[in-house]
């Protein structure tokens, strides 16, 4: 396979690329700059999809100065804290705008990404480009970044209400960082002679790919449903994921009954979310809140983004990367010396697939009061059973679901 070409071949929302050789990971890692140049995909929260790139400068184009460029969030609240992150560690000020997309009703379009006619509101954080690398660390690390089909969903829509002359999008920003340190949250609308318009040209080349193609890659076998069976899509994952349902056998789902190991589990105790690492982040601003000021523990060698959002955006954490016999004495000695929030592991960790001693670190967090997270990604939902041992239980649903690898989830 070609380097750079996704994995699989022609797939637009592919979350893998092809690096064939040796010395080709290699100069990955390095960051060097013309092998990234070819990449023509890549892991989304490395490697920024051409949809999202396109509607980066678009938002550009309408609402930032000269020095600036931006990125793109789904909520208020994920956008809000990549601008603290960005304060946190540069000088520099940036704000928020909030951009809302009604798709037309009168469309005659038959794709049928544009079946959903929910207004999509898109939240721009706009910062100076010296900043950038600061706002792509929280974008890596936290998965709370939009997703490529969302970026797809909105482009069309973009393109369409273009098209109609009916551009209905509501520019709207917050105050200033300043005023954002005094709580103030009252916001305002951009001076639009300040602002430039979106040129009809960037939206008429957004480039759609092969419609035709890439509907029936979507589609194929029937595994997708329409957009209005979503919440029942949802209900059903959560259920799977709860063990209330088995595997398929003969056209039915069996149910299995076993509730991955712990009674009473339901479908209401599972929680969604975009990406395996915005289910991380989110385990662990949870904790923070149940019990600020705390360090962390991070028991074994982790997924690098697990460590990163645990040294960056808490209290800090004390790292025994070993994860063997040795480590939990280590750990029984500060434990008697530090009150800590949680504990993160993985069962087993990726890459070095070591698995720890749970039954001795749930004894300690009994002891102690504090929380255990368990990533089961590697060995995934099919083949571990850790919810026993844990309070919390994450994983990438990323690396299991679809069988195209091209669906993000956690």
């Amino acid at each position: 396979m070609e380097l750079g070409n996704p994995i699989p071949d022609n797939t637009p929302h592919a979350v893998s690329v092809a690096l064939p050789t040796w010395d080709n990971n290699v100069k990955y890692e390095e960051g060097d700059i013309n092998l990234h140049g070819k990449l023509k995909s890549g892991y989304p929260r490395f490697v920024i999809h051409k949809h999202i790139k396109q509607l980066i400068q678009i938002f550009e184009a309408r609402f930032a100065k000269p020095t600036e460029t931006c990125l793109i969030f789904p909520s208020r609240r994920s956008a809000q804290e990549c601008r603290d992150f960005i304060m946190q560690n540069t000088e520099s000020n940036s704000r928020i705008a909030e951009y809302t997309l009604t798709p037309p009703t009168n469309s005659q379009n038959d794709d049928p990404c544009l079946a959903l006619q929910t207004a999509v509101t898109l939240h721009i954080i706009l910062f100076a480009r010296t900043s950038f690398s600061f706002a792509k660390q929280y974008w890596q690390h936290t998965g709370e970044g939009i997703s490529s089909r969302l970026a797809e969903h909105c482009a069309k829509v973009m393109a369409i209400m273009r098209a109609n002359q009916r551009v209905e999008g509501d520019a709207r920003a917050w105050k200033s960082p300043e005023e954002h340190r005094r709580k103030t949250y009252n916001r305002f609308y951009v001076d639009a002679a300040n602002s430039r318009d979106v040129a009809e040209d960037d939206i008429r080349n957004l480039d759609h790919g092969n419609n035709e193609w890439g509907v029936f890659v979507e589609e194929r076998f029937g595994r997708n449903l329409d957009v209005d069976s979503a919440d029942e899509a949802k209900f059903t994952l959560k259920k799977r994921i709860a063990g209330l349902f088995g595997d398929l056998v003969d056209d039915i789902v069996v149910k299995s009954g076993a509730g991955r190991g712990v009674a009473g589990l339901t479908e209401k105790d599972v929680y969604l979310y975009p990406t395996g690492m915005s289910s991380i982040y989110n385990a662990f601003r949870v904790i923070s809140k149940l019990n600020p000021g705390l360090r962390t523990i991070q028991f074994g060698f982790p997924y690098i983004d697990t460590l990163k959002i645990q040294e960056r955006f808490g209290s800090g954490c004390l790292f025994l990367g070993h994860g063997i016999e040795n480590d939990i004495k280590l750990l029984e000695e500060a434990l008697q010396k530090e009150k800590f929030s949680a504990l993160f592991c993985e069962f087993p960790s990726n890459p070095l697939l070591k698995s720890p001693d749970l039954r001795k670190l749930r004894k300690l967090a009994d002891i102690h009061g504090f929380l255990i997270v368990v990533d089961e990604t590697i060995g995934n939902l099919v083949n571990v059973s850790v919810l026993e041992f844990a309070d919390i239980v994450v994983s990438s649903l990323t690396k299991i679901f679809s069988g195209d690898s091209n669906v993000m989830g956690g």
